[in-house]
């Protein structure tokens, strides 16, 4: 199982709200976690508690006022109280004063192989959603793995101490890594320009990415430097989330960097480089692709370049 417990989310897995769902199974679309389709169970967040929020209690910009959860697995398996064992633990005394707050989705599936009986495939997808913000601000995490079925569930699903094992060796690590990720991601969303250049210092290449992408949203050009250093980043999450974010930071001083990276480069980036010079839209950026647009070696990228042009 591979799985990423990172340094900076430790404090504060309150501040989040997730989804689960396995990746082998049907993918849940939003809209359907929003209108609770299937849930087999749901309440309130506790009344009374302190809030949601670790960050900022007088602000809580991820206050967690409702929580539903359904379970996708094959065969069917004890997950939901499972679930909200974990949660309970995860979010002591989250608020449910009746104030607006983000809504917590959760669904869990866990599925054996089919080439292998002794295998558990699992996957954690998570969704903060702010229902009472229109249209709804979306945060999204993502775990995905597989284990070796555990002794205990040898004799069954329902044997005795099965319940255990997949709370402990298959569901707890997964669903914390989701909530912590969503943590981070709500606290991201609340950073200006300054405090994204300093958490990317100390970033992972996960980090990295999502802060590029907060730094795209935002538009404040002053983080476009630090942007551009993720271009020599070795992984190509980060690079495409830098790529994106410099185009819609209309970055000129990106374009013979974004250029470079093209040659010899994966057709992810290079598409990524060709939508971010459009977005750019400089006199430059378009000598680029016109160039491309007549002479690129591959025809997939020549109508790319083509219809960017086009579209200007």
């Amino acid at each position: 199982m591979k799985l990423r417990l990172p340094p900076w989310a430790r404090p504060p897995l309150l501040a989040l709200g997730v989804c689960l769902v396995l990746l082998a199974c049907k993918e849940q679309t939003t809209s359907e976690a929003s209108l609770g389709s299937g849930v087999i169970g749901s309440r309130e967040a506790t009344p009374g508690g302190p809030p949601a929020s670790l960050q900022d209690p007088g602000d809580s910009p991820c206050r967690i006022a409702h929580i539903e959860w359904r379970d996708r697995s094959t065969p069917s398996l004890p997950l939901g109280t499972i679930t909200a064992g974990l949660l309970e633990e995860m979010l002591p005394g989250h608020t449910g004063s009746g104030e607006p707050g983000w809504t917590l989705f959760v669904e869990l599936a866990v599925t054996p192989s089919e080439a292998d009986l002794g295998q558990l495939h699992f996957g954690v997808r998570g969704f903060l959603k702010d229902l009472n913000q229109v249209p709804p601000p979306v945060l999204e995490a993502l775990a995905t793995g597989e284990i070796g079925a555990t002794a205990d569930c040898n004799n069954g699903w329902n044997g005795a101490g099965c319940g255990e094992s997949l709370r402990t060796t298959v569901l707890e690590a997964p669903l914390r890594q989701v909530m912590e990720e969503l943590s981070f991601l709500c606290r991201a969303r609340r950073m200006d320009g300054d405090a994204l250049v300093t958490a990317l210092r100390g970033a992972d290449a996960w980090q990295q990415a999502q802060l590029a992408r907060r730094a795209g949203e935002l538009g404040d050009t002053t983080t476009a430097p630090a942007l551009r250093r993720l271009l020599d980043s070795n992984d190509d999450v980060v690079k495409l989330s830098a790529i994106a974010a410099l185009g819609r930071l209309h970055d000129v001083a990106a374009i013979p960097q974004l250029v470079r990276m093209t040659q010899g480069a994966a057709e992810s980036i290079v598409r990524a480089v060709m939508v971010s010079l459009a977005d750019i839209g400089s006199a430059e950026a378009r000598r680029y692709l016109e160039t491309w647009a007549q002479h690129h070696p591959l025809n997939n990228m020549r109508e790319l370049a083509a219809e960017l042009l086009q579209g200007e």
